[in-house]
């Protein structure tokens, strides 16, 4: 991986826990911010070694968000990376909607699979039905607001703008 998306992926961390804060809008809680950076990589085709490196950023979401024992963070994380890879082979669509549809999926999938790291150590882990829908439905309108903005190519388009602007 290259430094900017490092650098990115470390600043997605800080906004999760500073939305995590107390006093904090609830809604910010309930976003997966670092979700885009799972799903767009496996819709986008970008090399497998990736499914490493969402181990590792879970292994930092439990480190950053100050989950109560680390390790289950990177389990769910590397699981949603997995199934977002199936997906993304399974379905040929990579529109904004098919963003949208594995953001849902692949953050419901992170939030079952915490708990299920989490129950058998005695830990708390806050899994009800509503909380997997509205984290899923918000994290998924995330991803798909980002396919939607990497599909509009909203540089090029400026370039090219500004290129008919300057004849």
């Amino acid at each position: 991986m290259n430094a900017p998306i490092v650098l990115a992926v470390v600043a997605t961390l800080a906004l999760q826990r500073a939305f995590g804060a107390a006093g904090a809008p609830a809604l910010g809680a309930v976003l997966l911010l670092p979700m885009p950076w799972i799903v767009g990589p496996t819709l986008r085709g970008r090399d497998r070694r990736w499914f490493v490196a969402s181990f590792i950023l879970g292994i930092l979401w439990d480190a950053v968000v100050e989950e109560p024992v680390i390790g289950p963070g990177g389990i769910a994380w590397s699981a949603s990376s997995a199934f977002a890879w199936w997906l993304a082979g399974t379905i040929a669509d990579r529109s904004p909607r098919m963003w949208f549809a594995s953001g849902v999926l692949a953050s419901a999938v992170m939030v079952i699979v915490r708990a299920a790291c989490l129950t058998p150590l005695g830990l708390p882990h806050g899994l009800a039905l509503w909380s997997v829908v509205v984290t899923s439905l918000a994290t998924g309108a995330l991803c798909g607001i980002s396919g939607w903005l990497l599909d509009a190519d909203l540089p090029e388009r400026w370039a090219r703008h500004r290129s008919r602007r300057l004849r």
